[in-house]
């Protein structure tokens, strides 16, 4: 959440969308904030709802464009940088906007996944960093070399694990050099020194061994994949449906036991979808490319979250048939045999 990106990004709100920025700005000074460190933090959520900048992928493809292209403009952008990173406010307000616009929408993809995340952003190291810079902006390692040395002596770590795709290899093996010779790896007063361990993982490919893009050549959002994945799983929960109800057999156990209202299609085909993305993800070896198929990870054969899912329904089925008769039964057997066997233990 730091660096040149973002000097291009805050150029480009300004030189594109100053109107826009004005009424942000003056609305959150008139809610108190002065556009600086005082903001509170609801006042920068009120202020990104009011930025409306359309889908926040196609606004930084804009912004880059400009960036490739114009000489000036890169200028102009590494001059925010320098004016962010050395806290002038009113940039330091529009970073704070565009990181809670960025947040919002992450959090729509944090959400389905049910993932939890304690948030450290580059900005969190600030206060550590050395005099390791040029022109007032600081290198690519730096902060990496001060999260190190946090996690050392502020958190205390006992092993230090960093989870990035396979590409960044050569950076954290060097990373971690610098930072075995510096010193940075044993706490204050002690001889220890702690493990760091990067750990890689493979590319996604399409079907056609590539690295997997939308038709237009574009990269993936994963937000898109998801949502395509659910609705592949309700057309196949519908379908389903409709031809049980067409041929009158209910079989027991499976999800659509009854007719099924649209809000349960619904859910039960987030569940699903979801479930399908991330176990064909996490079923794969870790640092290997896999090709990525809805078809695959949503059959119900085969080593699939649907094929589990529907065997421990199945299994639920079977229990529920069952019912409370054999479980009393059950129960009444080892009743009989407790009282037959005596009750002479110790």
């Amino acid at each position: 959440d730091w660096g040149t990106q973002f000097g291009m990004l805050i150029y480009y709100l300004k030189s594109k969308h100053g109107d826009m920025l004005q009424e942000v700005i003056a609305s959150a000074q008139a809610g108190g904030g002065g556009g600086g460190s005082g903001i509170s933090r609801q006042q920068i959520q009120q202020a990104a709802e009011k930025l409306h900048i359309g889908d926040l992928v196609e606004f930084y493809k804009a912004a880059k464009k400009e960036f490739d292209e114009d000489m000036s403009f890169q200028e102009a952008a590494r001059q925010e940088v320098v004016r962010l990173q050395s806290g002038e406010g009113s940039n330091l307000f529009l970073w704070q906007v565009i990181c809670e616009k960025s947040r919002q929408e992450f959090q729509q993809i944090y959400d389905l996944l049910h993932v939890d995340l304690v948030e450290r952003g580059e900005s969190f190291y600030n206060p550590y960093l050395s005099d390791m810079k040029s022109d007032g902006g600081y290198l690519y390692a730096t902060t990496d070399l001060a999260a190190l040395q946090h996690r050392v002596n502020v958190e205390h770590a006992d092993r230090i694990i960093i989870v990035t795709d396979s590409g960044q290899a050569g950076h954290f093996h060097n990373v971690f050099t610098v930072g075995r010779r510096a010193g940075l790896l044993r706490s204050r007063g002690s001889d220890r020194e702690v493990k760091v361990t990067h750990v890689p993982f493979g590319l996604v490919l399409g079907e056609d061994g590539k690295k997997i893009k939308t038709r237009a050549g574009e990269s993936v959002k994963l937000k898109d994949l998801l949502n395509e994945a659910v609705l592949i799983a309700q057309q196949a929960f519908l379908e389903r449906s409709t031809a049980k109800q067409q041929d009158q057999e209910q079989e027991e156990g499976v999800v659509a036991e009854q007719e099924q209202q649209e809000e349960e299609v619904e859910e039960k085909s987030k569940v699903m979808g979801i479930a399908a993305v991330k176990y064909a993800d996490l079923s794969m070896n870790r640092e290997s490319n896999y090709k990525f198929s809805f078809q695959k990870m949503l059959s119900l054969q085969g080593n699939t979250a649907p094929y589990m899912l529907y065997a421990y329904v199945r299994i639920q089925g079977i229990k529920r048939k069952a019912g409370e008769v054999l479980l009393e039964k059950v129960k009444g057997s080892s009743g009989q045999d407790g009282a037959g066997g005596g009750g002479g233990g110790g």
